[in-house]
């Protein structure tokens, strides 16, 4: 189901789908999205998958009710990684760049 959601996007993340608890399609912005959340280190990470609305060439900080967390860029979307835990959300994002060839040069 995991690689499903994501089949739009590219996004080949085989060796994190062991970790999935919770996948589904949401709607943000009025564009379907994919939320996924993921045990890491025994924290929660969600991921975000949603379809390019503006360009993001960077990763930027985002952080709010106790959240830390990142948005990247990819070639067919945008990814909003967060969790309450800094170090699972550098954990998740370290084992996406690894093995996904999630990230854009």
């Amino acid at each position: 189901m995991v690689r499903e959601l994501l089949s739009p996007y590219n996004m080949n993340i085989d060796n994190m789908v062991s970790q999935v608890i919770y996948a589904d399609e949401c709607t943000i912005d009025s564009k379907k999205s994919v939320h996924i959340v993921y045990s890491i280190n025994k924290q929660l990470v969600s991921l975000v998958v949603m379809p390019v609305t503006r360009s993001l060439n960077d990763i930027r900080q985002i952080g709010d009710r106790g959240y830390q967390g990142v948005i990247v860029s990819v070639e067919n979307g945008t990814v909003v990684i967060a969790s309450k835990d800094k170090t699972a959300v550098s954990d998740f994002i370290e084992n996406l760049r690894v093995h996904s060839q999630l990230f854009k040069a």
